[in-house]
Formats: C-alpha cells, sequence, structure tokens
C-alpha cells in the first residue's frame, strides 16, 4: 500500500467553552394554542432549558417572549413546597371557620423562590389541587426530560391566521425541537378556571386546554340545548405524536360524556382511525352535560396535554377526514361502478388509470381487468388508510388462467411518520405472458362500507421519490458547522443519483451539493456561515434533482424531526421548516477550506482522489491540541470500501490517515464524507456507576472523496 502525500489542510473548529452544554430540548407545550387577540402565559416543559432566552414561532402574527425559568425542585425545596402548599390549605379553612387574621403561615418554612409557587393566595382551590398532583403525588415516576420548563408570554395579533404552527426555544447552546402550538378564533379556556362539573356549564364553542397528571380524570361542564349536535374533538397525540417512554407511545385520551342525570350517553377512545377521539351527540333536553377526559389506563404527566374543541357538529361527520388524493394527479380518472365482483365479473379498464371505489359491504371484492403483454411491467398501488379510510387492503395480480402471479397485503411508506399501521397494498410484477390479467382488491378484515373507500393506482411505473432532513432544528456558528441527515424515499423502482442543494444562501449559509448515490437512501450534509453579525434564526430551504427517463426531477426537501414510540421504534415525523440558528459569537474561531496540492494553496473545497488499495493523509490544523486528548472521530457517508484507519495527534492539530480496500471500494463512486468529532469524559464511569455519555463537538465541512484506479 503506498501512502500518498497530504493533499488537504483544515482550520479545525475551536472548542468552545460549551462544548459541554446541553441543547434545549422540549417536550410539552400548555396550553398548546390560543385565540387571535390575546396574550397569556404559556408554560414550556423539557431539560437543557436553563440558557432560554428566546422563543421562535413559525408564521406571523404571534411573538413570544421568555418570561420566567422553572427549574427541578430538589429535596429540600420539595420539603419546603409541600409545607407551604399545607399552609395555604389550612389558612383558607381556618378563614372559612374564624377571623382570617388568626391563621398565618408558619414562619419555620422559607419556601423557595419558583414560579410555580408565587402568587398562591390568588390561586383557586382547583389550581392549588393541581400544583400538589403535579409535584407530589405517588403515581409521579421522575422524568428529567421534562424536569425544567420555561414560562413564556405569548401575544397572538387578532389579524393573525388561524392554524398550526411551530414553537421552539432558542438559547446560546443552539435551538429546540419544535412543538405544534395552534392559533384558534374561538374562546380558550384552562382546566384550572373550570372547576370540573362544579361549574353552572359552559356554552360552546370554546377550546378546553388541559394535563393529565397522574391517575387524574379531568372533567367539563357543557350547557347544551334539547336538539343542539355537539361535536367534543379531542387534540392529544396530534400535539406530541410519539413518546418514547410510554406505551403505546403516546397519550391515549378517552372521552365520555354524561347527561344531567349523571348517565354516560356518549364515549370514544379512537375515532375512526385516529387515536384521539371525538364525540358526537345530539342532546335530547336543556341541561348541563359533564364531558369526562382521561388516559385509557389511567396514566398521567405533565406532557400529557391536550386540546378539547367543542361546538356544533358538521353535517356530514366524515368531512372529518383527508378528503383528496395525494400523487399522481395526472393520471386518467374512473370510479368503480356496475358488476366488478370476480370470479365472474372484473371492470375493464384502460392503463394507466386511477381508481375510486369503495368496498361497499362485508366480504365485497373489487376485479379490475386489462389487457397485458409479456415482459411489460405493471404497478398497482392502493392509497386508502394514507386517506383516512379503514381499508385493511389485500390485491393480487391474477393471469388469465386464474393464477396468482403477485400479492401484497400491506406496504410500509416511510414518508408517512404518523402512520403506526401501515395497512395500504403496493405490487409491481412483470408480466409473464401476453394475455388477459385482473387486479383483485379486498379487505384483509372482510369488512365493508360506505366509509371503506381507497383510490387505486394501476398503470406502469412512474418512478420518482421524495426527500427528508433531520432534525429539524440545527445550530452553526463560523466554528462549528451542522450536520443534516438526508434520506430518500423511492418511488415505482427509481434507484438513480439525488443531487441535494441548498436553495439561495440566507444569512450566508453554505452547503456544497450533497450526492444520495444510486441505490443509497442516505446521505449527510454540512451547513456552514461565514463572517460576523448578531445571533439570528432562519429558515432554510433544501432541494433534490435527479434525472429520470431523460428529464430532470425536482423535488423539495421536507424536514423532519426523528421521534422514538414506546422505548424501541423510530419514526420519521415531516414539519413545517428547517431552522438554524446562527451564533456568531465573540472568540469563534471561523473552520477555513485551505486544501494543498504539491505546496500550491487553493481556493474553495477540493475533492480528495483515492485510489484503489493506497493511502491519503488529511490534516487537520486545531487551535488547541490539549483538548483533543480525550476526542473520538466518526466518519460518516463515506463511499463504499474507504476505511477511517487512523487519527494521529501532532503539535499542530491531527493528520486522519484514509484508503480504499481494493476489493470492495469501486472506483468512480464518490461522496461528501464527514467527520463528527466526539468527546468522552475522562474517568469512564460517573459517580453514580453509569457509563458517561460522549457529546458531539461538531462536524467539519463535509470532504468531497472520490475513488479512482490509479
Amino acid at each position: 500500500m503506498k501512502l500518498r502525500a497530504s493533499c488537504l489542510v483544515l482550520v479545525f473548529f475551536a472548542l468552545l467553552p460549551n462544548a459541554w452544554a446541553q441543547s434545549p430540548r422540549v417536550g410539552y407545550v400548555y396550553p398548546a394554542g390560543g385565540q387571535c387577540g390575546t396574550s397569556f402565559l404559556v408554560e414550556v416543559g423539557g431539560q437543557g432549558l436553563r440558557a432560554v432566552d428566546g422563543v421562535h414561532v413559525t408564521g406571523d402574527g404571534v411573538r413570544a417572549e421568555v418570561a420566567d425559568h422553572a427549574w427541578a425542585l430538589n429535596n429540600d425545596q420539595q420539603r419546603a413546597a409541600q409545607s407551604l402548599l399545607r399552609e395555604v390549605v389550612k389558612r383558607r379553612w381556618m378563614a372559612s371557620a374564624m377571623d382570617a387574621a388568626s391563621a398565618q403561615t408558619d414562619p419555620r418554612y422559607l419556601p423557595p423562590d419558583h414560579p410555580l409557587l408565587r402568587d398562591l393566595d390568588a390561586k383557586s382551590s382547583a389550581e392549588i389541587e393541581k400544583l400538589w398532583t403535579r409535584l407530589f403525588s405517588p403515581k409521579k415516576q421522575p422524568n428529567v426530560q421534562i424536569a425544567e420548563s420555561v414560562l413564556v408570554e405569548v401575544t397572538i395579533a387578532p389579524d393573525a391566521a388561524p392554524g398550526d404552527r411551530e414553537l421552539r426555544l432558542i438559547s446560546r447552546t443552539g435551538l429546540s425541537n419544535p412543538l405544534r402550538f395552534e392559533v384558534g378564533d374561538l374562546p380558550e379556556l384552562r382546566e384550572e378556571s373550570a372547576d370540573g362539573d362544579a361549574a353552572p356549564g359552559l356554552v360552546p364553542p370554546l377550546v378546553l386546554n388541559g394535563q393529565v397528571l397522574p391517575g387524574e380524570v379531568d372533567r367539563f361542564a357543557i350547557q347544551a340545548r334539547a336538539g343542539q349536535s355537539l361535536m367534543a374533538r379531542v387534540e392529544a397525540r396530534a400535539l406530541t405524536p410519539y413518546l418514547a417512554d410510554a406505551v403505546p407511545g403516546w397519550f391515549q385520551a378517552t372521552l365520555a360524556l354524561y347527561d344531567p342525570g349523571g348517565r354516560e350517553v356518549a364515549f370514544c377512545d379512537d375515532y375512526l382511525l385516529q387515536p384521539d377521539p371525538v364525540v358526537l351527540y345530539r342532546a335530547p333536553q336543556d341541561g348541563v352535560y359533564v364531558l369526562e377526559i382521561r388516559d385509557a389506563i389511567f396514566r398521567g404527566r405533565e406532557d400529557f396535554v391536550y386540546r378539547i374543541t367543542v361546538e356544533d357538529a358538521p353535517a356530514v361527520p366524515g368531512s372529518l377526514l383527508a378528503g383528496a388524493a395525494g400523487g399522481y394527479a395526472s393520471l386518467p380518472e374512473a370510479t368503480e361502478s356496475g358488476p366488478n365482483d370476480p370470479p365472474d365479473e372484473s371492470r375493464p379498464i384502460a392503463l394507466p388509470v386511477m381508481i375510486a371505489g369503495q368496498i361497499e359491504r362485508e366480504g365485497d371484492l373489487d376485479a379490475f381487468s386489462f389487457d397485458g403483454r409479456a415482459g411489460e411491467e405493471i404497478v398497482a398501488e392502493v392509497y386508502a388508510r394514507r386517506l383516512g379510510s379503514p381499508l385493511d387492503s389485500g390485491m393480487s395480480l391474477i393471469d388469465d388462467a386464474g393464477t396468482e402471479v403477485a400479492g401484497n397485503d400491506d406496504t410500509p411508506d416511510p414518508a408517512e411518520g404518523l402512520m403506526t399501521h401501515h395497512a395500504d397494498s403496493y405490487l409491481r410484477a412483470q408480466l409473464p405472458r401476453d394475455g388477459r390479467y385482473r387486479i383483485v382488491l379486498r379487505d384483509m378484515q372482510h369488512a365493508g362500507g360506505e366509509e371503506y373507500a381507497y383510490r387505486l393506482r394501476i398503470g406502469p411505473p412512474q418512478p420518482d421519490f421524495v426527500l427528508r432532513a433531520t432534525p429539524p432544528s440545527v445550530a452553526v456558528s463560523p466554528a462549528r458547522p451542522a450536520k443534516l441527515k438526508l434520506q430518500a424515499i423511492r418511488r415505482d423502482g427509481f434507484a438513480g443519483e439525488i443531487v441535494v442543494s441548498l436553495i439561495g444562501s440566507p444569512a450566508n449559509l453554505r452547503m456544497a451539493p450533497v450526492s444520495i448515490p444510486a441505490g443509497a437512501d442516505t446521505a449527510e450534509a454540512t451547513l456552514t456561515v461565514a463572517g460576523g453579525g448578531e445571533r439570528q434564526v432562519v429558515p432554510v430551504q433544501l432541494e433534490g434533482r435527479a434525472q429520470i427517463g431523460g428529464n430532470e426531477i425536482v423535488r423539495p426537501v421536507v424536514p423532519a424531526e426523528e421521534m422514538m414510540q414506546a422505548f424501541a421504534y423510530w419514526q420519521v415525523v415531516p414539519r413545517q421548516e428547517l431552522l438554524v440558528a446562527i451564533n456568531r459569537a465573540a472568540g469563534d474561531v471561523p473552520v477555513v477550506w485551505r486544501p494543498v496540492v504539491e505546496g500550491v494553496s487553493l481556493e474553495g473545497p477540493q475533492r480528495i482522489r483515492l485510489p484503489l488499495g493506497e493511502s491519503v493523509e488529511v490534516r487537520l490544523v486545531a487551535e488547541r491540541t490539549d483538548a483533543l486528548e480525550h476526542a473520538i472521530f466518526r466518519m460518516a457517508n463515506r463511499p463504499r470500501g474507504v476505511i477511517f484507519r487512523d487519527v494521529t495527534a501532532t503539535a499542530e492539530g491531527l493528520i486522519v490517515t484514509l484508503s480504499a480496500d481494493p476489493y470492495i471500494a469501486i472506483p468512480g463512486d464518490s461522496a461528501s464524507a464527514i467527520i463528527e468529532v466526539f468527546a468522552e469524559p475522562p474517568g469512564g464511569l460517573s459517580a453514580a456507576g453509569a457509563q458517561r455519555s460522549r457529546v458531539s463537538l461538531g462536524v467539519l465541512p463535509a470532504i468531497e472523496i472520490e475513488i479512482t484506479r490509479s
């Protein structure tokens, strides 16, 4: 193996004093929305929030500012808080029986100056009870993920557009993940202000906000008129799609309605295919009805946040479902009609086609026939669950002799990150001979009905792709690039190269075009920023380009968040914006490309050519080599067969040695490799005996590597 001369020099990022600091991470927003033209206080719970000093809400018309921080109480503070709350309750009881002046707070107890414990005398009994449950319930399990909180003052302009927004916290260490925040036009009420079923009755329409704490059941009294059709619609899982440490992986709300006599007249756990319940009820008489919300298995904690919209029911409840089918809008349309029940009947169709139909009854089968030629490739795809239909489709391709050529039950769609039961069918097959073929569609549960609708695409493959970028929030400074993971979801057999680029250069951000190689599904990219200026948060957009059938196809990159569900499953959930927090702090040492080839310094990044069976050295010049004593290095996204062989520390920095395995690497392969640096705290184990976690210190700008023959 021949060692080639070093070909690249980089100025390594400075290891900042706050490199060990934790970026903010949020787990809930309460309340998770508000009415246009109002101002109110919002609590945002999470971890790593002590340095939070800003808030970002997508869209116009919403202003949010940090009002205070609420930290986790230590043992002494908890004891003082318990004594304080007992004294408040005792004083109120005594005041109801004697002169309030004789009931004074015990001077032995000095409560902590904590935002949640301020102005207790102004809180209602329901608020005091809620606070006690939150802090001291024996069912409460400690959770560091939501142990801290930030109080945010939110002001929504009267002309703000109603709809879903995203809220993020900003700190000097980074930008938090986004959480859903709704802007609405209905009056809003918090559970602490409703006083449960003892109230005289709230008059719809309105939105009810609350949190279900451990073992808690929340109730709201609703005034209804005789003949009034009510709809109570819960948003719980819709606000926080996945919880990492809960089964089934979200707040599984149930909703019940009780009549004025206390009898349960309606109940809902899931509505159609959505975990969030909806109750529809026509009141037979005037009176106060009680809505009751709880968790299905009586769990609860601060991030079990909900919103209940109570209003008149729509004329057609099914209008709550998503209506239009996605994709392939250019195909000819047809409707399923007439006799089409196999084996005797099938509806003749011309390909390609998009068919709108329904499985009308239990055991119903729909069949569609077409003429095919030997070697012709056919794709059949069902859209049902992805459109809100309960249909659990199964599909077969059958030849004129009655033999099944291909079949499919469920095919997961990675682009649908909110779906946990992927029940839509997809098949792709090559026809074995000339003849008449049928596509037969059924419900695998032998169910059917008016709501079991579907759209069925049949025709030749239409290769395409969709793109995702994670995480949806990143932080970058001149000294610390940010890393993005790019994911390609390929359709109908498309396997070509996709090149992803940054659209424009907002706030001097840069990203070299990144290739997702042919046949690959992922790649990694780095964002860098140059120059000085104020700290700011900017949205960025990426797009991917590929050649398909001789045409250039351009697709947007959708920001997304990787979320763990129920301890085990990872879901990629689309988000509204890809946001970059730019921190140009004083003293940052910018990362500067200084390629050197045969002693001549060149401008801009240079592709490293790595011959089969040989090695190259990449030199990284560091400002502080002493800080690299415990550093660990990882290279990602490198071409197949490239070996990250060695890292050698020198007085000036590091020398990284790369080589190309002659039996695995393929000449012509290229990729934008990324070197990430981790710090591992000295000492190995913490005082509690746990393994210390590695901390990412950042990444270098992507290095283009190309495999060559020599």
